[in-house]
C-alpha cells in the first residue's frame, strides 16, 4: 500500500511508518510546496492513501468533490503522538480494505472512517 505524508504532518510520522516498512512519499522531501489539489490527483495512479494534518482536503474532497482514492486526517496536540500512531498503525493494517474511497479521521479519542461516494 502507497501512502503520500503531506508536509503538514509531523516527521515522526513519516519516520514511523518508513521503519515499518510502509512504501511512503514524503512531500516535504520529495515534492515540496506542492498544491494541495496535485497531490489528491497524486493519490489516483498508483492508488494511494494521503495522510494530513490539513483540514483543507476535507474542502477539496466533500466541497469540491474532488475525486481521491483515501485521506486520513490526523488531529492532535504533540504528547498524544504515540497514540495517534497507534491508531495510524491500527487503521492502515486492521481496516486496510475499508480505505479506498474514503475519508478517515484520527483523534485522541477515536476513529471516524466516511465512504466517499463519487
Amino acid at each position: 500500500m502507497k501512502i503520500i505524508v503531506n508536509e503538514s504532518v509531523d516527521y515522526y510520522f513519516v519516520s514511523e511508518l518508513k521503519s515499518r516498512q510502509f512504501s511512503v512519499v514524503s512531500i516535504v522531501k520529495e515534492y515540496a510546496s506542492l498544491a494541495d489539489e496535485d497531490i489528491v490527483t497524486m493519490s489516483l495512479m498508483p492508488p494511494a492513501i494521503i495522510i494530513t494534518e490539513d483540514k483543507d482536503f476535507g474542502d477539496l474532497v466533500f466541497n469540491k468533490q474532488l475525486k481521491v482514492f483515501a485521506v486520513i486526517l490526523m488531529r492532535y496536540d504533540k504528547p498524544e503522538r504515540p497514540i495517534i500512531l497507534q491508531r495510524l498503525l491500527a487503521l492502515l493494517i486492521d481496516y486496510s480494505e475499508d480505505l479506498p474511497d474514503s475519508f478517515s479521521v484520527i483523534t485522541f479519542n477515536k476513529t471516524r472512517t466516511r465512504k466517499l461516494d463519487f
